[in-house]
C-alpha cells in the first residue's frame, strides 16, 4: 500500500505552493526605443529616435523596489556627440500586489553624452520611470514594460554646440533573469 502511495505521488502532479511576489534580488537586460527631448528639438537639431539597451539590477519586495541601471544608446542621425547613457538608482513603489502590478519610481544618477574618449560629457540627472511588472511570483524570466524620462540637472555643452537640457525618454521591455 505504501508503494502504491509513493508511485501515485510521483506520477500525479501536485499543486505548486504559491510563492509570494517580491523579496528577491533580480538582474536583467532592457531593450528600448529612445527619443531626445528638450532644447535640441526646439532648435531643429537633426537628432531623431534611436535605440538603447541596459543592464538592470533590483531588489523587489511586496510594495517597494529599488533598481540600479546602466543604459547605453544612440539617437538617430547622431554624429556621436550626444549618444545617451545613464547610470543611476531609482527607488519606487509597487501599486498592486498581484501577478501583474504597475509601479512608479524616481531617482538620480549620471547622464553621459557622446562616446568615451570622444570628449563625452557627464552631468548629474534625474530619472523617472513608470511601468508594469508581469509574472511576479516567478523567480526567473520576468518581463516588464517600462517608460522612462531622464532629465539633466546641469547644462550639456560642447564648445559651439550647446545642447542645453538634452533630456530623453525611453519606452521598452526589460527581462529579469
Amino acid at each position: 500500500m505504501l508503494l502504491l502511495r509513493v508511485v501515485f505521488q510521483c506520477l500525479v502532479p501536485q499543486a505548486a505552493e504559491a510563492v509570494e511576489p517580491g523579496g528577491n534580488f533580480y538582474g536583467g537586460l532592457g531593450f528600448y526605443g529612445v527619443q531626445p527631448f528638450g532644447i535640441s528639438l526646439v532648435r531643429g537639431e537633426r537628432l531623431r529616435a534611436g535605440s538603447a539597451w541596459s543592464l538592470y539590477f533590483n531588489f523587489e519586495s511586496q510594495r517597494f523596489l529599488i533598481g540600479l541601471e546602466a543604459i547605453s544608446g544612440h539617437f538617430g542621425n547622431d554624429d556621436t556627440y550626444s549618444n545617451p547613457a545613464f547610470l543611476g538608482v531609482r527607488p519606487g513603489i509597487i501599486l498592486g500586489s498581484g501577478e501583474t502590478a504597475p509601479y512608479a519610481s524616481l531617482g538620480f544618477g549620471l547622464m553621459g553624452y557622446g562616446l568615451i574618449g570622444d570628449d563625452g560629457k557627464v552631468v548629474p540627472g534625474i530619472s523617472s520611470e513608470v511601468g508594469v511588472l508581469f509574472l511576479r511570483s516567478r523567480r526567473w524570466l520576468r518581463p516588464s514594460v517600462v517608460l522612462q524620462f531622464n532629465f539633466p540637472t546641469e547644462r550639456v555643452g560642447y564648445g559651439s554646440r550647446e545642447h542645453e537640457w538634452l533630456s530623453w525618454g525611453t519606452l521598452g521591455i526589460r527581462l529579469l533573469l
